[in-house]
């Protein structure tokens, strides 16, 4: 489990970015962040992974205190049990994609070289780059780079991934290949806590996070309007993943939108990524996106 505690952050000059987050993250849920540019959603994805230190408040993941360890200790963990993706994916020019994803694994020495090996196997040919592992990244599309990024995000048995905007450097069709990847990794109950500006990313997750100037101004549990995409593993609604945020908390139940708005949510999610079967999955994804969408249209996002 995953738990943010008073969180803030202040930057010399900026002020205060993040405003006391409190966060409750259990273990197997898809959280998708979602605000406006500079509301502090990439701040909070790197407090909650150990990869920067908060002014104030406590990030506990399975009950440890990551604001009480050294930077050694921070390393060992997130190459030990986080993953990451981001919106570059971040491989080593001069390796193929194959001793990339091996690389964390290589690194974190737990394990013989030919278990990593073979495991990095399995995944790359469950992502489906097993045919181009031997490429450089100069020589695959974007599409590939986030598959083998997620590959190595993987290769260490991580449990929970964080990914900041996966998805945004790609074209509709890559980001629903990453998309439909990721609601695999989760539905194996993996968590994920995902950083997202588009709502038909959001849309897949179990759960959404609005953040409007550095405060939580919504948490909507998307699971009440259909199974998430990918017959994601996360704990049922009502299960111990509540936030208590602030008073003027936006209830998680949003207005549902009229019917030209939601004639328009089914169109969208014709095209967005991972997908439930037949009529009655597509129209769970429209009301999933329609919520997502009214959600963030009533914080004037």
């Amino acid at each position: 489990m995953l738990e943010a505690s008073a969180l803030t952050k202040e930057y010399p000059g900026h002020g205060r970015v993040l405003q006391g987050i409190d966060l409750v993250v259990p273990d197997g849920q898809f959280l998708a962040v979602m605000g406006p540019s500079g509301s502090g959603k990439s701040t909070l994805l790197h407090l909650l992974s150990g990869l920067d230190q908060p002014t104030s408040g406590r990030v506990l993941l399975d009950g440890q205190d990551l604001t009480r360890l050294a930077e050694k200790e921070l390393a060992a963990l997130r190459l030990g049990r986080l993953g990451f993706v981001f919106q570059q994916p971040r491989l080593l020019a001069t390796l193929s994609l194959r001793d990339n994803v091996v690389l964390p694994a290589l690194l974190a020495g737990r394990e013989p070289r030919a278990v990593v090996a073979a495991r990095a196997e399995e995944l790359l040919e469950e992502m489906g780059v097993a045919a181009v592992a031997d490429h450089l990244p100069s020589q695959v599309s974007g599409g590939q780079l986030q598959r083998a990024s997620l590959c190595r995000a993987l290769v260490n048995g991580a449990r929970l991934i964080m990914g900041d905007e996966p998805t945004g450097a790609l074209n509709r069709a890559a980001a629903a290949q990453v998309l439909g990847l990721l609601g695999r990794v989760h539905a194996q109950g993996c968590s994920i806590v995902l950083v997202t500006h588009d709502p038909q990313v959001a849309a897949c997750a179990d759960r959404v996070l609005a953040l409007v100037d550095g405060a939580v101004a919504g948490d909507l549990d998307l699971r009440e309007y259909g199974p998430t995409p990918g017959a994601g593993a996360g704990p049922e609604p009502g299960a111990a993943s509540a936030h208590q945020g602030p008073e003027a908390l936006v209830q998680a139940k949003a207005p549902v939108p009229d019917a030209a708005a939601a004639q328009s949510a089914r169109q969208e999610a014709g095209r967005a990524g991972p997908r439930l079967q037949g009529r009655a999955g597509q129209e769970a994804q429209a009301t999933r996106l329609a919520q997502v969408t009214s959600l963030m249209t009533g914080l004037g996002v």
